[in-house]
This record gives structure tokens, C-alpha cells and sequence, in this order.
């Protein structure tokens, strides 16, 4: 028996639609190994990493890989921002902010560091 369910576009609210996806989000961090810290300030949906006070750099990168692919795989037409900061007894935080790119242009047009274009862009001093 099939206990999944079609809905239609008009079956559930934007908020109904938002909550969803950040439940996927905190299912697929815990899957990860990660205690999920999800949620949805000013239209942007922010996820937080505490991390341990000695963390190795294996370990941080397990977290941005896995920031890399909710990029790529789920918030395909979302823009990141990353910011590194403590937590007031002193562990990491990594906190990425994913905003909505109405254009859909998150991954069209960008330069890419292989691209002659970007490094024309940046001039250096000497």
C-alpha cells in the first residue's frame, strides 16, 4: 500500500511549504552526525554548527561539504552566506545564512576562478 500522498500546488500554505523544507534541513543534518540548529530569520533560513573547542580540520570540513551539498542538492536556487564567530563559552560557530535568489541566477553567470574574466577583475599592487 502506498502511504505517500500528490499534493497539489494549491493543497499547502508558503508557510506550510517553508516548514516542510526545514524539517528535511534538520533530518538531514541529524542523518549527518550533526545536532540540527535550523530555522527561519527575515525570509532567509539559517543553520548553525557548535562546535567542540578543539576541533580538527576534518571535522570542519565535514561541515562545509555538508553546507555544500544542502547548496547543490536541496537549496539549489539559494544564496549562501558563512560567518565564523564564538559562542560565549568560547566554541566555534559556523553559521550559514541561505537567502532566496528570486533572479534564479545562483549558479548562472558566475565567474569561476578558471575563467580569464576573473582574474582580470582583480588587480594586484606590485
Amino acid at each position: 500500500m502506498n502511504n505517500f500522498r500528490i499534493f497539489e500546488s494549491d493543497d499547502l500554505s508558503d508557510d506550510e511549504i517553508l516548514d516542510n523544507l526545514l524539517s528535511i534541513l534538520r533530518k538531514y543534518i541529524k542523518n549527518a552526525g550533526f545536532e540540527p540548529y535550523v530555522s527561519l530569520e527575515d525570509n532567509s533560513i539559517v543553520i548553525q554548527f557548535i562546535l567542540d573547542s578543539s576541533e580538527t580540520m576534518p571535522s570542519i570540513m565535514k561541515v562545509m561539504n555538508l553546507l555544500n551539498k544542502l547548496h547543490t542538492d536541496i537549496l539549489i536556487q539559494y544564496q549562501c552566506d558563512f560567518d565564523l564567530a564564538e559562542t560565549t563559552d568560547d566554541r566555534p560557530l559556523i553559521t550559514a545564512e541561505f537567502f532566496y535568489d528570486e533572479s534564479g541566477s545562483s549558479k548562472k553567470g558566475k565567474k569561476k576562478p578558471d575563467d580569464e574574466e576573473y582574474f582580470r577583475d582583480y588587480s594586484l599592487p606590485f
